[in-house]
């Protein structure tokens, strides 16, 4: 049943979401605990160490089949769902400072462009904070604010401005990211009146045009000579007239 639900196998560029995913999966299928504690104790009867080893090895199949081929190295050798699980952290939550530099690097040079996506833009940086976090460089509240103002683009500075002014307390994560996200809902809704006028404003044009237009023949607005329908009716009349006045040959007269 586990391996028919639908989430993306690890990479390595997904871990921190692959982690939280696996661990809910893992405890859906209750198999969390074996994975998370130690194996039975000396002393356990054989019927305890057979139920572990059988759950122990459906944890470690869970586990295997949710990574991408590029990772399997990282726990073909593993022997228990355990080691297999601390393997791909070892790997993935690497606590070396080239690590952190290059992170930290990141975060620097991630900015949202004008038009952006605010609430992706968000998430991206939350997940480098977070990584940052696992490889053992936590950033303070006020730092992690800090980093989303110097990201936003040019035409956010005066909200910036007005947020910075707050006292610290208010300048919590949770409160910027809310005020960031409600100033964008308003500016794509405000795009989205002004694309409706400005079609509003395009049919008006449209009706004055078609208004202005007069006819030369029946003196009636709305159409030129050339479309009149009086006109064309006329011609057609006065074509049918002289058709049929014909000499003995069929000609014309």
């Amino acid at each position: 049943m586990a391996e028919k639900l639908l989430f993306a196998r690890l990479n390595n560029l997904n871990y921190l979401t692959w982690k939280t995913r696996m661990e809910m999966l893992l405890k859906r299928e209750e198999l969390w605990s074996i994975v998370s504690n130690d194996p039975p104790a000396a002393g356990a009867t054989t019927a305890q160490i057979d139920a572990w080893k059988r759950a122990d090895e459906k944890a470690l199949a869970t586990i295997v089949l949710f990574v991408e081929d590029g990772q399997l190295n990282l726990v073909k050798n593993a022997a228990t769902s355990r080691d297999a699980w601390n393997q791909l952290k070892n790997y993935h939550e690497k606590k070396t400072m080239t690590s952190r530099v290059s992170l930290l690097r990141r975060i620097c040079s991630l900015n949202m462009a004008e038009g952006g996506d605010m609430e992706k833009h968000l998430f991206d940086l939350e997940e480098l904070f977070d990584r940052l976090s696992c490889a053992g460089q936590p950033l303070g509240s006020s730092l992690k604010v800090a980093m989303v103002y110097r990201s936003l683009p040019e035409s956010y500075s005066g909200l910036v401005t007005a947020m910075e002014s707050r006292p610290d307390a208010d300048q919590t994560m949770e409160l910027v990211k809310q005020k960031l996200l409600d100033e964008h809902q308003r500016r794509i809704e405000r795009s989205g009146d002004s694309g409706e006028k400005a079609m509003k404003l395009q049919g008006k044009k449209k009706i004055t045009e078609k208004k202005e237009k007069v006819c030369f023949h029946c003196r009636k607005p709305g159409h030129y000579r050339r479309d009149c329908r009086l006109l064309q009716q006329q011609q057609k009349k006065s074509g049918e007239a002289s058709g049929s006045k014909q000499d003995g040959r069929g000609r014309r007269l």
